[in-house]
């Protein structure tokens, strides 16, 4: 009798071990797989962020991408550190980039910068690099040649890609014509009634190089231009337009636009959009 006591109560004894321990481990929260946001201050914040940069002295710019390895942010830190001030008033052209170089505490500086990225001449090869702050427009600054190669080669292996170029909002265009309408519709009823407006349009080579396209209208004029630097099989050039038109010409299945009035007649033809109905 009295062992049968002692074994209904070790059976009790465990069976409450048993509960405890499973209430214990309800109360604990379930360890998650999702990704945790970076906090105020890590090193995940710090950044070169680079934009293209468009309407110089307008405060345009276009975003081409983010560099966060740390040992390309020092490039850049050190790059600019290092620059030399050039004598004499700053007369320069368009720049390049706009580039914010910010900290692991999310603070930046922002710099205009003038950037050869290719070297497909003896000549191109002895450019060196040049930038000034974007709050101080007097000043211009020398890279040296050494840091010119070296930035240039971190911004030519950036991939703009396909995904990038959507969420941007970009303008797709294949073979002269337009896979999504929306965005584009949107700036020539922008133009129409005279109202400032800008778009990008991004194609892209067999090789998935991106080429851009850029239109700023503002008071009355149109500003183009087009960048295949990035076209690695290609001349790599740049050309730029300033017209006061953008023509409209209804073909019956397609309405096809164009550029009029431009300061270089022969580089009207450099911009052909066709548009289904």
């Amino acid at each position: 009798m009295l062992n049968t006591i002692l074994m209904t109560l070790r059976k009790s004894s465990v069976m409450l071990l048993l509960a405890a321990l499973l209430m214990s481990g309800c109360s604990n929260e379930p360890p998650t797989t999702e990704p945790k946001e970076d906090k105020p201050g890590s090193i995940a914040e710090a950044g070169v962020i680079i934009n293209r940069s468009f309407d110089f002295g307008r405060g345009a710019s276009i975003p081409f991408g983010v560099l966060r390895e740390p040992e390309k942010v020092e490039a850049f830190r050190l790059a600019f550190e290092s620059a030399e001030l050039l004598p004499g008033i700053a007369d320069v052209t368009e720049p390049d980039f706009e580039i914010i170089i910010q900290n692991d505490k999310g603070e930046g500086q922002s710099y205009y910068l003038w950037l050869p990225l290719r070297y497909d001449s003896e000549k191109q090869k002895k450019l060196q690099g040049m930038m000034m702050l974007t709050t101080n427009t007097h000043e211009r600054y020398s890279l040296s040649l050494e840091a010119t190669k070296h930035l240039s080669s971190m911004v030519m292996r950036m991939i703009y890609s396909r995904e990038q170029a959507m969420r941007n909002g970009d303008v797709m265009k294949v073979n002269d014509e337009i896979l999504e309408t929306e965005a584009w519709l949107e700036f020539a009823d922008a133009v129409s009634r005279g109202e400032n407006a800008a778009v990008q349009l991004t194609s892209y080579t067999k090789e998935g190089d991106p080429i851009f396209e850029n239109l700023f209208y503002r008071n009355g004029s149109i500003r183009y231009s087009q960048d295949s630097t990035y076209d690695s099989f290609g001349s790599g050039g740049k050309i730029s337009l300033t017209c006061n038109a953008l023509l409209k010409k209804n073909t019956g299945e397609e309405v096809e636009y164009m550029l009029g009035g431009c300061d270089d007649s022969e580089g009207e033809t450099s911009f052909v959009l066709r548009v289904k109905e």
